[in-house]
């Protein structure tokens, strides 16, 4: 029926979620999850994305329970800790 989860997921989307706000929050939060995270953690993310639909979740609480687990998949880990060295050595070249 459908091709993949994504689409599985924006079906859903768009015919269970039925205030226009939280279904464009969502939208929003999806696409930019689905941005931020490797190939690795994709369907994973998609499950929990299509969990969060069916559950009206439009606060996100799924998705930060994705996130705290889910971490060393996310394109931007270790880039608070390569500033912090920088940082560090930039102060001890002065």
């Amino acid at each position: 029926m459908f091709k993949d989860w994504w689409e599985y997921r924006d079906h859903l989307l768009e015919n269970l979620i039925l205030n226009e706000k939280h279904r464009e929050i969502m939208r929003r939060t999806f696409a930019g999850f689905d941005e931020r995270y490797l190939p690795e953690a994709q369907l994973a993310l998609v499950h929990c994305e299509i969990k969060t639909i069916l559950t009206n979740d439009f606060e996100g609480a799924a998705l930060s329970t994705f996130t705290a687990a889910h971490s060393k998949w996310s394109k931007n880990h270790g880039k608070n800790a390569r500033r912090e060295e920088e940082k560090a050595a930039l102060a001890a070249s002065s």
